[in-house]
């Protein structure tokens, strides 16, 4: 007869707890509803973080006691996305390389830029001499561009 008293307390408890919850988030979404519009989203967070228990994160802060661990833990954070350091001994083979290719690194010649010229796309973003391709294509800038 204990035991089924203890269980039937227990069940009690729980259903008033639950009722006491719902209450409490019912309430928690008509303060959020009864906000004017421009603060309903950020209130909304707010109350999503209060009812799941999430804790708001440190934005913007490396993990680390000092300066210098902070250091080391961005550099091993790039180190894992990147990759290791080449080694030197590849980079002496960049000319060997560029004359495999038939890679050139001297100055534009005038058929490489009419070709270029003519592929260009007019409605297209400038790159990084800022130079839109309307100017590139409709203006005749040809030796004034190749002698840049």
């Amino acid at each position: 007869m204990a035991t089924q008293n203890l269980k039937e307390a227990k069940t009690l408890l729980y259903n008033t707890y639950d009722q006491l919850k719902e209450q409490e988030i019912k309430e928690k979404i008509h303060r959020v509803e009864n906000l004017p519009d421009d603060s309903r989203y950020s209130e909304a967070w707010v109350v999503i973080n209060e009812i799941t228990g999430r804790k708001k994160t440190i934005e913007g802060q490396v993990a680390g006691a000092s300066p210098e661990e902070r250091v080391k833990t961005w550099y091993n954070h790039f180190q894992n996305l990147l990759g290791s350091t080449p080694e030197t001994e590849e980079l002496e083979d960049v000319d060997m390389i560029l004359a495999e290719g038939n890679i050139s690194d001297d100055p534009f010649s005038p058929e490489e830029y009419i070709k270029v010229k003519i592929s260009l796309k007019q409605g297209k973003s400038s790159g990084p001499d800022e130079i839109p391709p309307e100017v590139l294509k409709n203006c005749d800038l040809d030796n004034i561009i190749l002698d840049i």
